[in-house]
């Protein structure tokens, strides 16, 4: 666990005692309560894209091929000729 020492104004001492006083909180639970509060009115700033996406439930959310980060080109090319193949048929009947 990391130790902090922070230089503060007049102002930000007077408030940090009020709101030990209203929640008689330590300042050490004063100062986790507000970082926390900071960080998620930050949202998705700052955060990488594959853990916004996990969070979400896309990653592993879904079912497939093990290997399908090595194959994709080859399953989408199976998986186009399939959709694309009937409707060629079709207008060759017509």
């Amino acid at each position: 666990m990391a130790r902090i020492n922070a230089r503060i104004d007049d102002t930000l001492e007077r408030q940090l005692d009020e709101i030990r006083a209203i929640t008689n909180e330590s300042t050490t639970e004063v100062l986790r309560s507000a970082i926390a509060l900071y960080r998620a009115s930050l949202g998705e700033r700052g955060r990488r894209a594959a853990d916004i996406l996990a969070a979400n439930g896309f990653i592993g959310s879904w079912s497939g091929p093990a290997d399908l980060s090595t194959t994709y080109k080859s399953e989408l090319t199976r998986s186009l000729g399939a959709k694309i193949r009937p409707s060629a048929k079709r207008r060759k009947t017509r």
